[in-house]
Formats: structure tokens, C-alpha cells, sequence
């Protein structure tokens, strides 16, 4: 009888230790490869890497060395593989023009990979750690390079379609007619004005991008490090997974593939910020708080206190997904063309910020406090974002296990990709039909004629005879 409680001490020890070593061998290793400029998106990536670290996975992120410090500190869990890097890259970034922003790209592509075809170490140790998947943003084009190069599934973070990436690597249909160009001011009820000028700017752009984005620099990336059969676009065309920073509750109904998953609102449940932080500066008392678990405190989010009445923004993602979260009427400087969703569906007002003045901000700040209608639109969507059965980030989360558990997606991918653009818009097709309409309708007008000839013809005999 003595040695029972021995006995039931030693099976739960042994069920314990079962348990934390199943949990390991269920562990996987997660590979981000984040744009090194752009804290927005990056603030993204990394909240979706410190869920996978709280699951008990291994996150490895891909940075220069003239930043790793910086997000070292940001991100203590996480392990971080470096590549050289003297700044050039940044040097690059911080001229801001499309030409240069080919070339930082190119040249992180280039630091990263390696030279002359040649795979640089990290690679070599990139490959030896066998990654269960590949996570990178969607307009940084050495991610895909970099899973291709690995033989991994890959997945991409995109704020908004990418910039018609997705319609070009997913042959997602985008019919102009409701569907805005993510640059533009419009929403899914254009004029006709309206329409032409979007389907104007969408295939000049589109044609402008295809030049640029898939420029020959990166296909010769491709040819070195992938294969000569390969371009970057073909290897984009076989992404398995797409987050999209975006829901409809605060967008426009589009068309979408499988693949497709729509995670707007990551970071929007940060906790509230107390009121002494917002009093007393919010940098000083961030800096000092640290969870029970010896990790940094989540980012608290101004957003989420119940005190704040409007929010004032440039309409970037996150922080309008925060408002959209937490019911907060917004006063828009749009940078982008998001300000449209929030003006359409009632949830703030919008000033130009080239010609603002300070009368027209306190006006329109007056009116989104005063106006009850603004509120009561903030929290109907409100509670319409947050009525869903899975959070975004455990949707995300999801998503991204099932691509690593079944080592990709491939069976979700339309084939849309692989045809040429003839058979894509059934060209094909309808020269074959007006093939045959014209040859029907050649035949009937030759019948016709050879008909009316013969009849005429006997009319005039019988005329002539007489």
C-alpha cells in the first residue's frame, strides 16, 4: 500500500513527460523572410510569428546584419539567421523612387542568396534546418526565390492584393466594372467616368508592373538559384497560401481563389493602454512593462480605450482595422486608397492632407465627435468584424498549419496560370465560333444569291420568250 502513491507519482511524472515530448515532436520550424524597411508590415509578420512561438513552434526570421539588433531586441523570441549587409540595401530604400526600389530589391535578393549563382552560407544553413514553410510579404520577390530554393511551401502576407500580383500569380478574375484598382479613390459603385479611368490606370499599370516588378534582373535570379526552366512569375503562380490583410465588413465583395484567405484585423484585440501611459508618454511607460512569462508586453493600442472618441490616421491597415475593432469613428489623410471603405460605409469623413487646413480638421473632427451617426455605424461594424468563429489570428494560424501538416496546397491553386492568355479569355474559343457563325452565314448568303440568280434568271427567259 505504501508504494501506491510512489506508483501514481511515477505514471503522472512519465504522462507529463509524454506529453512535453509530444509537443516537441509536433513542434515545426517556421521561416519569415520580412521586407527590411515598412514597421507596418513587419509589426504583421512578427505577431503571427510570436503565435506560432506561444504554440510551441520554432520561428527563424531572415534579416540583414545592420538591423538584426534592432529586431532582436523587438523580438527576443524569436532566432534570426543574418546574411552581410553594410547598409547598402537601406541606402537604397531611403532614395524612395521606383528605380531604386527594383535595385534595393534586387540587391537584398542578390546579399541574401549569394553571388555567382552560388548559394551564400545561410543558405547552406537554411537548407540544413528543413523549414516547414516559408513566410514573406508580398511584394518582396526574393521570399519566393528563397522557398523555391528551398523546396518549401510558401506563404505570403499581402495588405491588399500586392499590387495585382495576386491577379497575376493566382489568375483571380477582377472585373473592373466593381472592382477598384487598389490605388484608386473609388468604390464598387463607379460612374462611367469613373469605370474608364479605372480600367484605364489598371492596364497601364498592370503592363508598367510587368516590366518592373518581373524585371529579367529577377528571373536571372531565378535561373541561378532555381532553374533555368523557372521565371518569377511561374514560381509565384505556385504560392500555396494567401493572407490577406483585409475583410469585407470594411471592403468590397471581389472574386477570390481557395487559396485565398482573408485574416483583416491581426492585431487588432491588443490591449488598452491605461490612461497614466497616455498622460505620462507612451514610450517611457512601454518600455518598462514586461509580461509574467520575463517576454516584452504586447504593443497596447490607443485605439482600444474607452475614452477614445475619433481616431485620426493616414488609413494604413492596421491601424484602420484597430478602430474598425474597437467601434472607433475615423478622421481620414489617406495615403492610400483605403479612405474610400470608411467614407462608403459610414464609419468616418476623409480630408485631402496636400490642401487641409486647420479650420477643415476641426471641423471634421467635430462633426464624426458630434454626429451620432458615426458611432452607431462603428459599432454595428464592430460587432459584425468580431462575430466570426475563429479570431483572424487563429484563422491565419490555422491556415498556415494545414499548409506545413499536408507540405503544401497545391490542389487549391487554379490552373487559370498555366494557360495562355488566349485561352484564359477564351479567344480561342470565340475565333472558333465566329469561325463557324461566318462560315453558317457565308453559306446561307451564297445559297441565297445562287437561289435569287437561278429565279431571276428563269423569270427573264420566260420574258424573252413572250
Amino acid at each position: 500500500m505504501e508504494g501506491r502513491p510512489k506508483l501514481h507519482c511515477s505514471i503522472l511524472i512519465l504522462v507529463i513527460l509524454c506529453l512535453m515530448l509530444n509537443r516537441k515532436s509536433s513542434a515545426e520550424k517556421v521561416l519569415m523572410v520580412p521586407r527590411p524597411q515598412y514597421d507596418s508590415h513587419w509589426m504583421v509578420e512578427a505577431s503571427i510569428g510570436q503565435a506560432f512561438v506561444d504554440r510551441g513552434h520554432t520561428v527563424t526570421v531572415v534579416v540583414g546584419e545592420d538591423i538584426v539588433a534592432k529586431r532582436r531586441a523587438e523580438r527576443p523570441d524569436f532566432t534570426f539567421e543574418t546574411f552581410p549587409d553594410d547598409g547598402e540595401v537601406m541606402r537604397l530604400i531611403k532614395q524612395a523612387s521606383k528605380q531604386t526600389e527594383k535595385t534595393w530589391d534586387w540587391k537584398y535578393c542578390e546579399h541574401l542568396l549569394g553571388k555567382d549563382g552560388q548559394d551564400s552560407d545561410l543558405m547552406g544553413r537554411l537548407k540544413t534546418a528543413q523549414y516547414g514553410v516559408v513566410i514573406s510579404d508580398s511584394l518582396l520577390r526574393c521570399g519566393t526565390i528563397v522557398a523555391a530554393n528551398l523546396g518549401t511551401p510558401h506563404v505570403v502576407n499581402s495588405p491588399d492584393g500586392g499590387k495585382f500580383i495576386d491577379k497575376l500569380a493566382t489568375g483571380v478574375p477582377l472585373p473592373l466594372a466593381y472592382v477598384a484598382t487598389a490605388e484608386s479613390p473609388f468604390t464598387d459603385k463607379m460612374t462611367y467616368l469613373q469605370r474608364v479611368e479605372n480600367a484605364c490606370f489598371y492596364f497601364g499599370f498592370v503592363s508598367i508592373f510587368k516590366s518592373w516588378s518581373f524585371a529579367n534582373e529577377f528571373d536571372d535570379l531565378v535561373h541561378k538559384y532555381v532553374s533555368e526552366k523557372e521565371t518569377i512569375h511561374s514560381l509565384r503562380s505556385r504560392t500555396d497560401l494567401w493572407l490577406y490583410h483585409t475583410d469585407t465588413v470594411l471592403g468590397f465583395p471581389r472574386p477570390s481563389m481557395p487559396n485565398m484567405v482573408q485574416v483583416g484585423g491581426l492585431m487588432a484585440d491588443r490591449p488598452v493602454v491605461p490612461l497614466s501611459v497616455i498622460l505620462g508618454g507612451c514610450p517611457n511607460h512601454t518600455k518598462t512593462g514586461w509580461r509574467a512569462d520575463g517576454r516584452p508586453p504586447r504593443r497596447p493600442s490607443l485605439r482600444a480605450h474607452p475614452k477614445t472618441r475619433a481616431f485620426v490616421t493616414h488609413v494604413g491597415k492596421n491601424g484602420m482595422y484597430e478602430a474598425l475593432y474597437h467601434g472607433v469613428p475615423m478622421v481620414c489623410f489617406p495615403l492610400f486608397g483605403n479612405a474610400a471603405r470608411v467614407v462608403d460605409r459610414g464609419l468616418g469623413v476623409s480630408l485631402d492632407f496636400r490642401t487641409v487646413t486647420s479650420d477643415q480638421l476641426y471641423h471634421a473632427l467635430l462633426r464624426v465627435l458630434t454626429n451620432n451617426s458615426y458611432h452607431e455605424t462603428a459599432a454595428r461594424l464592430s460587432r459584425l468584424h468580431r462575430d466570426q468563429p475563429q479570431s483572424p489570428m487563429e484563422r491565419a494560424v490555422w491556415w498556415i498549419e494545414h499548409v506545413i501538416k499536408h507540405g503544401g496546397l497545391p490542389h487549391l491553386r487554379a490552373r487559370a496560370v498555366e494557360l495562355p492568355w488566349y485561352q484564359y479569355y477564351l479567344l480561342d474559343v470565340a475565333a472558333f465560333l465566329l469561325g463557324i457563325c461566318s462560315a453558317v452565314l457565308g453559306t446561307l448568303w451564297y445559297s441565297c444569291s445562287f437561289v435569287c440568280r437561278k429565279v431571276c434568271c428563269k423569270r427573264g427567259g420566260k420574258l424573252k420568250s413572250q
